[in-house]
């Protein structure tokens, strides 16, 4: 079985962080689960662009497949 990863990225230098950054990264995780909620089959690459509550782009969600020991060395 492969490894699936999810990276989720928020850059949080704008307006939207200002007041209380928590709130406001909060509020695109919860968006975020929304939307991955009705995604039950993630393929490779799949990303979703999150987005602060003034419609800017401030990140990603991405899923990415790789097999399993690919780049790491076998611990047996």
């Amino acid at each position: 079985m492969p490894e699936v990863t999810l990276t989720i990225t928020i850059h949080m230098d704008n307006a939207a962080f200002q007041d209380d950054p928590s709130i406001e990264a909060a509020r695109i995780l919860r968006e975020l689960a929304q939307r991955l909620d009705g995604h039950p089959h993630f393929s490779e690459g799949h990303s979703q662009a999150l987005h602060d509550a003034n419609g800017n782009e401030v990140g990603n969600a991405v899923v990415r497949w790789r097999p399993r020991n690919c780049g790491r060395r076998n611990t047996r």
